[in-house]
């Protein structure tokens, strides 16, 4: 189970390397074709994915679609979660997300046929649900969510010591922590390796108890996707594509369920769309305030054509 933001490159290097098939892994991403776990797509080493996005890996994509691999879908921070609960000793939990949906009532495809027909084969079961009293005296649906643990755990730090102590760095803190304590055996990929001792351990993220293992490796500093801020004398970027208006969609969608004020978690956000005309006023500001997943903080300055670095804020402006 490897962590998205600085994914352990080297370690699942290793692991093709190595030959070993049939993993199950559990990823909040897939890679892509190229890099992350698509190195190990690309051999055919994986039989099972437990994810929550896939959207940017097409030899995955041919996979499942043809059959070859059984693929669970589970919300972002859900898969987060179940991961830390299986550090914790707690073997499950509620939660509102996906109450209504398939995630609940099961019906979500996890394999197609291997005929190329894309029938499907194998669907998620349901899953219990309860319902719970909220503030105010309403009540809502939760669904249950069981722990996920893995045997092994891969995670990459920026520094770590000879005792297991790790300090990640900017978004490798999203999902490293949680991944380094689900596994039986947890590897640690680390870019400095330093003395026994030197670290503060008022900024350790990690503590050593839950490694096993840690390996120096050089950092590969690659960029999954680059976006660059746009010239503001250009004006709204209009839709490319029909990726692009599908996405549009969805947000001028999402817009009518909020009030003025409230704040967005983008996810991994991709403005291809123009968030003026969607409804959504996106901008970059208070990294403290801001909620994203994809974006990288402190990576860059946001200026014209350099990368964006602070973490993405939106804020419901006017309703379409």
């Amino acid at each position: 189970m490897p962590a998205r933001h600085s994914v352990p490159e080297n370690l699942i290097s290793a692991i093709r390397d190595l030959g070993v098939d049939r993993l199950t892994v559990v990823s909040s991403n897939v890679g892509t074709g190229e890099r992350g776990l698509g190195l190990l797509f690309q051999t055919g080493q994986i039989s099972r994915v437990i994810s929550a996005y896939v959207g940017e890996n097409d030899v995955f994509e041919r996979q499942f679609l043809n059959g070859q691999i059984e693929v669970e879908l589970v919300p972002m921070g859900t898969l987060a979660e179940r991961m830390r609960c299986a550090g914790a000793g707690i073997p499950a939990f509620y939660t509102r997300t996906g109450a209504g949906t398939l995630v609940q009532h099961g019906g979500m495809p996890q394999r197609y046929s291997a005929d190329g027909a894309r029938t499907v084969v194998q669907a998620s079961p349901p899953r219990e649900s309860r319902r719970f009293a909220l503030p105010g005296g309403d009540h809502a649906e939760f669904v249950m969510e069981e722990a996920l643990s893995g045997d092994f755990a891969l995670v990459h730090a920026w520094r770590g010591d000879p005792e297991g102590n790790l300090v990640y760095r900017k978004t490798a803190r999203n999902h490293n922590p949680p991944v380094a304590t689900a596994g039986k055996v947890t590897i640690a990929e680390v870019e400095e390796l330093v003395p026994a001792g030197s670290l503060d351990p008022d900024l350790v993220h990690t503590p050593g108890i839950y490694v096993d293992r840690v390996v120096q490796a050089p950092r590969m500093g690659l960029i999954e996707r680059l976006t660059l801020a746009a010239d503001p004398a250009a004006g709204p970027a209009a839709a490319k594509g029909p990726a692009d208006v599908l996405r549009e969609r969805i947000v001028r969608r999402a817009a009518l369920e909020f009030r003025d004020g409230d704040y967005v978690n983008l996810g991994a956000p991709r403005w291809g769309v123009s968030p003026g005309r969607s409804g959504l006023e996106a901008r970059v500001g208070d990294p403290g305030r801001m909620r994203a997943r994809g974006v990288g903080l402190g990576a860059g300055t946001g200026g014209a054509g350099s990368p964006l670095g602070p973490q993405w804020q939106a804020r419901l402006h006017d309703r379409p």
